[in-house]
């Protein structure tokens, strides 16, 4: 990766290899690993009775069924006792919460503010002097705007559904109002709740070496794919790296010759006999030979420029004039003495 980010030479080419090699490597490991835990996954759940889990599964789905329908229920009693309580003012809601409280079959209902000040309260217990206030995250939701409700267990270990609503306020400077009411469960269904939910546990206590057998073969299955995933990855990594190295020293190696290095051979970092190894062999053979192509040249061009410079020495020592005229009769070279012949300077023509 951070050969890819760096942008070096063959990076792209390595992710692409391993990449190709790991989703092929992969693919029928995973598909063989999927069908061994299906298998054993099944398998184990026939040792056990599958239809008794269901059927306690089912039980806690209906139970919880029922209370969700019970604290709908309640949610609408609650907003529609906030509703009664949105143009009482403060002073006159201790009355109306009793009353509402006797028109209906809460325990307690509790008006406050969204800071948590009671405002007033009405209990079934006159014995209760500090009313059972919300959570602060409950405000807090409150606030956001939503409503709350739902079921929680008591000191006395019975369970109750827990509703809090906002009330309009009737002077819009004071703090906003909220109702908290508690309604309890039916005595029927807490120990129906209570019976379907002990006699999951306790199979749960029965069938506890369902899972850790699951997870044994699981454990040992993955272990092996694992150890498959790690060798995928090795090979893909020596693959890719005997197979880009060639491809990289190439890329190098032509960057050489375009910057006019040709003396430069390419070493193989290991011994490779196949095409690739063949292809670097054979462009150090054409560097080689454009080496000594472009040093025979430079030597033909020495002597040529050594010639040249030996003919126009001698040109200007000659007295006579010489004109050097091509096959189109135009003039390519002149010396000194047929400028003082002819008076005047030919080198513009």
């Amino acid at each position: 990766m951070r050969q890819y980010r760096n942008r070096a030479t063959g990076s792209r080419l390595s992710v692409r290899l391993i990449v190709m090699f790991v989703i092929l490597s992969m693919a029928p490991v995973l598909i063989v690993y999927y069908f061994s835990v299906v298998f054993l996954s099944r398998g184990i759940d026939n040792w056990f009775d599958v239809r008794v889990d269901s059927a306690l599964n089912s039980a806690i789905e209906l139970s919880r069924a029922s209370l969700d329908e019970r604290k709908r229920e309640r949610l609408k009693t609650a907003l529609r006792l906030a509703d009664e309580l949105a143009t009482i003012p403060n002073t006159q809601t201790p009355f109306m919460l009793d009353y509402l409280r006797e028109q209906t079959d809460a325990n307690e209902l509790t008006l406050l503010t969204l800071s948590g000040r009671i405002i007033s309260s009405s209990s079934i217990n006159p014995t209760i002097i500090i009313p059972n206030q919300p959570h602060i995250s409950i405000l807090q939701q409150l606030r956001q705007g939503h409503s709350y409700v739902g079921v929680d267990p008591m000191r006395d270990g019975e369970l109750y559904v827990r509703v809090v609503v906002p009330v309009l306020q009737p002077d819009p400077t004071l703090d906003q109002r909220v109702l908290h009411g508690l309604f309890p469960v039916a005595e029927r269904i807490n120990d129906l709740a209570l019976a379907v939910q002990t006699g999951y546990v306790q199979y749960e206590e029965l069938s506890y070496m369902r899972e850790p057998l699951k997870f044994s073969f699981i454990l040992t299955l993955s272990l092996v794919l694992l150890l498959t995933l790690f060798s995928a990855v090795w090979a893909a990594f020596h693959s890719a790296r005997r197979l880009v190295a060639p491809i990289a020293l190439l890329a190098v190696g032509t960057r050489m010759v375009a910057a006019g290095e040709y003396g430069k051979r390419l070493p193989l970092p290991f011994t490779s006999n196949d095409e690739l190894g063949v292809l670097v062999n054979s462009f150090n053979d054409m560097t080689q030979k454009i080496a000594q192509a472009r040093d025979e040249a430079t030597q033909s061009q020495h002597r040529a420029e050594e010639q040249q410079a030996y003919l126009e020495a001698v040109l200007d020592r000659l007295s006579s004039g010489v004109l050097v005229l091509n096959q189109k009769y135009s003039l390519r070279t002149v010396n000194a003495a047929a400028n003082q012949i002819l008076g005047f300077d030919l080198g513009q023509f």
